[in-house]
């Protein structure tokens, strides 16, 4: 909108639109979320951070959110209200065992975190290459400073499910577990060639490599 450029925000951002084993999306609402709003004003709505992708949990109750019955699509064209007939039904229950949920929660903060920070990013060869020297000091790739770099494809499949675990992983980012050797390839060394790659991905590669996107920050800034 400043530079004035006629193009739609998903093209700008390069948002990838046809992720695989992309399902219908659902906006989702916190339980907890929808009492105290009834009781402080008189109605419902849903929250913003609620519906950003990687995003399962509520960060106020630390619980597990859930899906409604209206789709992102449905609720933008109608204007579909937070209500109890757009929810399902109460008797559904969402259960998550307490390893995983910890690790949600850690994960929905970074997300939450990197939404509401104001970050000088450089560019996504830029990135790449972050990536890189971060992955050679894990003996992950080698002769990253030549034209042909060598990545451990399977040790770094074996360290990221290590890092999360097969459960988290595809309950934030349904069947990546399944694929994470060759697209997180295309993620970490070619993320400036095809740069539609989802920022969810990016953000659980930056908390694997650097231990949280504050890190990731800082270690932005001392490059600048």
């Amino acid at each position: 909108m400043v530079n004035k450029a006629g193009k739609p925000v998903v093209q700008l951002a390069k948002i990838s639109m046809a992720e695989p084993n992309q399902s219908k999306q659902l906006l989702k609402f916190c339980p907890a979320c929808f009492e105290n709003d009834i009781s402080r004003y008189g109605e419902a709505y849903w929250h913003r951070t609620h519906q950003i992708p990687g995003i399962l949990v509520c960060l106020e109750h630390k619980t597990l959110l859930h899906e409604s019955l209206v789709s992102f699509q449905d609720g933008y064209l109608s204007g579909a209200a937070s209500s109890p007939e757009n929810y399902l039904s109460g008797d559904v229950q969402v259960t998550c065992q307490e390893c995983i949920s910890q690790k949600l929660i850690e994960i929905a903060k970074e997300i939450n975190e990197l939404c509401n920070t104001q970050v000088g990013f450089r560019g996504f060869r830029w990135l790449r290459e972050q990536y890189q020297h971060r992955l050679a000091e894990q003996d992950i790739i080698s002769n990253f400073r030549s034209k042909k770099v060598e990545l451990h494809a399977e040790k770094l499949e074996n360290a990221i499910l290590a890092f999360y675990g097969w459960d988290c992983l595809n309950l934030v980012k349904p069947g990546l577990a399944d694929r994470l050797g060759r697209y997180c390839l295309r993620c970490l060394l070619a993320c400036d060639v095809e740069p539609t790659i989802d920022r969810v991905t990016h953000v659980l590669l930056i908390k694997f490599l650097f231990g949280s996107v504050s890190n990731y920050l800082e270690a932005s800034q001392a490059t600048a």
